[in-house]
């Protein structure tokens, strides 16, 4: 089995509100390698990184995690979720899938 790993991003969004001004977003989101998220989705989108899936997430009010797609068909697929793995138990939707990795915000 292969090692997981850990990894924590930090993610700016800037916003322009007004002429003139600035809104900027940032979130700290934890990583779980080869982890999907099932029954959450509540926004698609398609993502150059998993830096580009976390600041779609971040844009998002209604956004907790997202599902990056790492590999395969479909490469680049980012699934915005109104929820993450730590707010659901394992029969609601955590599935062991090595083509995508499942991010979640820990800090905004």
């Amino acid at each position: 089995m292969a090692v997981l790993l850990s990894i924590c991003a930090l993610i700016f969004v800037s916003q322009i509100t007004q002429p003139g001004e600035c809104l900027v977003e940032q979130a700290i989101f934890h990583t779980k390698e080869q982890t999907y998220l099932a029954n959450h989705v509540i926004q698609t989108k398609q993502a150059e990184t998993e830096l580009e899936c976390n600041m779609h997430c971040v844009a998002d009010g209604s956004c907790a995690s997202v599902n990056y797609k790492t590999s395969g068909i479909g490469k680049g697929l980012c699934e915005l979720n109104s929820e993450t793995l730590e707010e659901t138990s394992d029969a609601d939707g955590s599935l062991h899938n090595p083509e995508f990795n499942h991010l979640y915000i820990i800090e905004k």
